[in-house]
């Protein structure tokens, strides 16, 4: 069930319709010009979380010694070290980021300058310390252009997706395919994965390479010859889409939010996607339509949950705490998860799967019971919200939290 909702949400939001692709934060560009011997070193973003681009899809990394073409981290890159020192790693990733780009080069002579500029260790050495005095960190993401490409990232053009897809269908080909079993998330005959090669990202606890939801590793977990993950047999396809919908709930500055981290805990909520809005029906005339009101929300759950007491939160309370019936699709399901790291693997602490329209009454009901009278005027920088003897607005989640506790870093 849970990895059956994580896939459909991921289907529903277009996450993976190229599997060879996906979606990463870039932190710099290195643009190379078409004579190989000049270079630029350019910071993307913000400067904390990079700048969203679809990048090859790496699979089978987690061993070291694979790259990505056109992309990677910095070590990969651009030989670079937090310690500034040179490593057994960094001269086996760097090498094997350049064969990648020499295997494109003999495909397309338009990739060529971009292999050539490696060719040269001194011109290599500069552009890794022109990244460093940029900020770069041997964990950022690095992306190599052309300018003749205008700066698009070389594995974006035309020619780096091509080759991109032409080396990984060779791969695909190259590997031994497994039993056809029943997949427990689509149902349909298809062989298993044995690991996956998408890690859930960002939990505490957990590995910074990421961890894995589903994982077998010892012999005990392998019963009746079931190696790794045939265990909980799920398709390539569906592995794929329920890491990179878990990966994109857990992303920390979506809008509206999907994910409050609690004691170590991230929660993660989400929804079926919004049908059509029904036709009026005058029978429902005096009905609250839950849709309509949700729709003129820019606040997801989460967002209520951390601000109840914006206006229009407050407005969907009073309407959901009315007693008249709700319509607008009631039945839409609501899906939280909780999940925490233990190293390699992610470990579920609660999942929950309610009804929206339950969802928003319960917790309506849950703020209506925490008001009190006020016995003194409600005020924030300067603005009256309540006078005295009204009720007070709903508080926030980080008000609660703080009176469990004597100081708030506790």
């Amino acid at each position: 069930m849970l990895i059956t909702k994580l896939a459909a949400y991921a289907r529903e939001n277009n996450l993976v319709d190229d599997p060879l692709f996906e979606m990463k934060a870039v932190n710099f560009l290195v643009t190379i010009r078409e004579d190989g011997a000049t270079f630029g070193v350019r910071p993307l973003g913000d400067g904390k979380r990079g700048e969203e681009a679809r990048v090859p899809k790496k699979v089978g990394g987690n061993a070291g010694g694979v790259a990505t073409f056109g992309t990677d981290n910095a070590r990969f890159v651009l030989g670079l070290t937090d310690t500034g020192e040179p490593n057994e790693k960094t001269t086996r990733d760097l090498a094997a980021f350049r064969e990648l780009l020499r295997l494109a080069a003999e495909d397309d002579p338009g990739l060529r300058a971009a292999s050539e500029f490696y060719d040269d260790a001194g011109r290599v050495s500069a552009v890794r310390d022109a990244a460093r005095g940029a900020g770069a960190k041997e964990a950022s993401r690095v992306a190599l252009s052309l300018t003749s490409d205008s700066e698009l990232h070389l594995a974006n053009t035309p020619a780096g997706r091509a080759f991109w897809r032409r080396y990984r269908t060779a791969q695909d080909a190259a590997k031994p395919k497994g039993e056809a079993v029943l997949c427990l998330s689509c149902g349909e005959l298809r062989p298993p994965v044995a690991t996956n090669d998408t890690k859930i990202m960002g939990l505490s606890g957990g590995q910074p390479s990421g961890t894995a939801l589903v994982s077998f590793d010892k012999d005990a977990f392998q019963s009746h010859g079931w190696d790794q993950n045939a265990n909980a047999a799920v398709c390539e396809e569906c592995s794929q889409a329920y890491t990179r919908g878990l990966n994109r709930l857990l992303k920390r500055d979506n809008s509206p939010k999907t994910r409050i981290d609690e004691a170590g805990v991230a929660f993660v909520a989400w929804a079926d996607a919004a049908p059509p809005a029904p036709p009026p029906n005058g029978a429902d005339r005096d009905a609250v339509d839950l849709e309509e009101l949700l729709r003129g929300m820019e606040q997801g759950l989460l967002d209520v949950i951390d601000e109840p007491n914006t206006d229009h939160a407050i407005a969907v309370f009073q309407a959901i705490s009315s007693g008249k019936p709700l319509v607008g699709e009631p039945d839409r399901r609501l899906y939280v998860l909780g999940l925490r790291g233990n190293g390699g693997r992610a470990v579920v602490t609660d999942w929950l799967d309610t009804s929206l329209a339950d969802a928003y009454r319960n917790l309506a009901r849950w703020f209506d019971d925490l008001a009190v009278q006020l016995a003194r005027d409600e005020t924030e920088k300067g603005v009256t919200y309540r006078h005295t003897g009204d009720l007070s607005r709903p508080p926030r989640l980080w008000v609660l939290c703080r009176a469990t506790a004597r100081e708030d870093k506790e």
